[in-house]
């Protein structure tokens, strides 16, 4: 049997949940009708950080 997994420090909690607003990110984003420009506007992003954010994620989905 697998033994019970220890709890997340706080910097790894912040990190997961980083990662999951990620991924929620990207899968509105990739549900949106929106341009990317318009996208980062409702969300208050320049498209430079949506652009950032969306290849971390990306990334991340790939590393699963």
């Amino acid at each position: 049997m697998n033994a019970p997994a220890l709890p997340l420090t706080p910097e790894q909690a912040a990190e997961a949940e980083a990662r999951h607003q990620r991924a929620l990110l990207l899968r509105s984003f990739e549900q949106s009708p929106l341009s990317k420009a318009n996208f980062g506007a409702l969300k208050g992003l320049s498209e430079g950080a949506l652009d950032a954010l969306l290849t971390l994620a990306r990334q991340e989905r790939g590393s699963r």
